[in-house]
């Protein structure tokens, strides 16, 4: 308490420190004066700094400091703070020594770094040695030294630029979604457009046997119904009309002598087709047991109604044909320039409450063409295949690019009408077949078809009974009556079942003027006959006789 009260006499405190640093020098005139070698750590801020003591030049600096060194003196004293004598009771360290690697160790205790430097402020002379006491703050250094090993910190901000790389990488996943314009896929759908153009080059040359005739370019006309109303209308008219008297009866023909023995066959192929794909691929397709893909059991082609014979499809089926092989060309569209979709809505009237509106006909169509031979077998199998030869490495699988067949297995169509027309320039047969929604002539009539087919000299007669009303355990009797209603044979069901089936009957031989009838007999009470009047022929030729006679 004495030494505090008596801070305020400056002279009194410069007496006290000369007597201190009288001790300090007789103490250290003892001692070695070369640096310590002791590696020892010391608890106090300067722990591992030592060197040579010399009392008369540090008393001379510290006399002449006095002043400066009695406000630091008051300064700590004042704030409790007696650890000020210990840089002078201690050996200074020489300025060409630099810190230690725990001089870091020093920013902990930041009160102790800062009293010596108010030092310098009153030394004038250079060799004062407190300025090295300035070396805490080079000290302090580190501490910034390890702010900048923070700076990889913000090195790994820039790491972070690779996320924002990888959002680019992301794009794919946006490119990927134009990949899912399959919707581009969704062309097929223009493929229901009944206006392709048919290849010239690929004309198949004339040829009697099936296997060298050259692939054709048909392609199907669309199973949709056209929007738009007729723009123009076909160049000509049909040479023919439909009969529409009163005495029509079904099976009889629809525009003039037509449908003939040939067209009548191929009504009656593809009705065993739609009836019972799997019976028909086994049974007409050479090797179609082996045909794995084409209507596959279980696949998308299932068995459907049969189609009835449509005369104003007949109309516009001989129409096309006519056009085709008169001109020549091979195309949906007319070869005069007008669209297929004119001749539909001029030509596809319907019938009954679903005749055409003013609006444009309204209902599902289509239409099939190929330029080939006469024999109506060749060409249901090629709409099937889509090729010809019809084998496994050739037909095109279940809906890949299969138009034709797509068109054939359509269970929204009910009638089709039928034309094969022989070319006089090329000597090929301009087939068209057109469908429709709509049924008109023979509607809700049980059997559907009926001709004969040719294999070389046999004669095969054939015809389908239909009736999805029947049970199963209907008693069904099916019999063929040729040149006299007193002459009959039975018929053998053929594909499917007796009440949804196809049926045959195929005789030692036969006559060309030969005429005949088809009869069912259901549960011996219900007659059904085809045609429903007059008799059909079993020609063999392609000639001007007609394929039905009245008697």
């Amino acid at each position: 308490m004495f030494l505090i009260k008596k801070l305020n006499n400056k002279k009194f405190v410069k007496y006290i420190l000369l007597l201190v640093l009288l001790s300090i020098n007789l103490c250290n005139c003892n001692e070695n004066n070369t640096p310590s070698t002791n590696n020892e750590k010391d608890e106090s801020p300067l722990s591992g700094q030592s060197s040579a003591f010399k009392p008369s030049q540090e008393s001379l600096s510290l006399l002449e400091s006095i002043d400066g060194i009695i406000e630091a003196v008051e300064d700590s004293w004042k704030n409790g703070d007696f650890s000020f004598f210990i840089p002078f009771l201690r050996k200074t360290p020489p300025p060409t020594r630099p810190p230690s690697t725990a001089g870091p160790t020093e920013s902990n205790s930041p009160k102790h770094t800062t009293s010596p430097t108010k030092t310098p402020k009153h030394t004038t002379s250079p060799t004062k040695t407190p300025r090295p006491t300035k070396t805490p703050k080079p000290t302090e250094k580190p501490n910034h030294t390890t702010k900048p090993t923070e700076t990889p910190k913000h090195t790994t901000k820039p790491t972070e630029t690779p996320k924002h790389t990888t959002k680019p990488t992301e794009t794919p996943k946006h490119t990927t979604k134009p990949t899912k314009t399959p919707r581009p896929t969704r062309t097929p759908k223009p493929t229901p457009t009944p206006t392709p153009t048919p290849k010239p080059t690929k004309t198949p040359k004339p040829t009697p046997t099936p296997t060298r005739t050259p692939k054709p370019t048909p392609t199907p006309t669309p199973t949709s119904t056209p929007t738009s109303t007729p723009t123009s209308t076909p160049t000509s008219t049909p040479t023919s009309t439909p009969n529409s008297n009163n005495t029509f009866k079904y099976g009889m023909p629809s525009v003039g002598d037509n449908p003939n023995w040939i067209e009548r066959g191929y009504h009656f192929l593809i009705n065993a087709a739609r009836i019972d794909p799997q019976g028909y691929k086994k049974t007409y397709f050479k090797g179609g047991e082996n045909i794995v893909d084409v209507i596959k059991d279980g696949g998308i082609y299932k068995a459907v109604q049969p189609l009835y014979y449509a005369n104003y499809l007949g109309v516009a089926a001989e129409y096309h044909s006519k056009d085709m092989a008169s001109s020549p060309c091979f195309s949906h569209n007319d070869c005069s320039g007008g669209t297929a979709q004119d001749r539909f809505d001029k030509l596809f009237i319907g019938c009954g409450d679903n005749r055409k509106t003013p609006d444009g006909y309204i209902g599902v169509r289509g239409e099939n063409i190929i330029m080939l031979r006469s024999d109506p077998l060749a060409t249901s199998n090629f709409w099937i295949c889509e090729s010809i030869p019809t084998s496994e490495a050739t037909c095109t699988k279940d809906g890949v690019n299969d138009g034709h067949r797509a068109n054939v297995f359509n269970g929204d169509y009910r009638s089709l009408g039928v034309s094969a027309i022989l070319s006089e320039h090329n000597s090929k047969y301009y087939w068209t077949v057109d469908f429709d929604q709509q049924a008109c002539e023979g509607r809700d009539y049980v059997i559907h078809c009926g001709g004969h087919l040719l294999d070389d000299t046999s004669i095969s007669y054939v015809t389908t009974f239909y009736d999805e009303s029947l049970p199963d355990t209907a008693n069904i009797q099916g019999k063929i009556f040729i040149n006299s209603d007193s002459n009959s044979q039975d018929l053998t069901l053929q594909l499917g079942s007796k009440t949804k089936g196809t049926y045959i009957f195929t005789p030692s031989n036969y006559n060309p003027d030969d005429k005949y009838y088809f009869e069912f007999t259901v549960d011996d009470d219900k007659k059904y006959r085809y045609p429903q009047e007059g008799y059909l022929v079993s020609l063999n030729t392609m000639s001007d006789k007609p394929s039905w006679v009245e008697n």
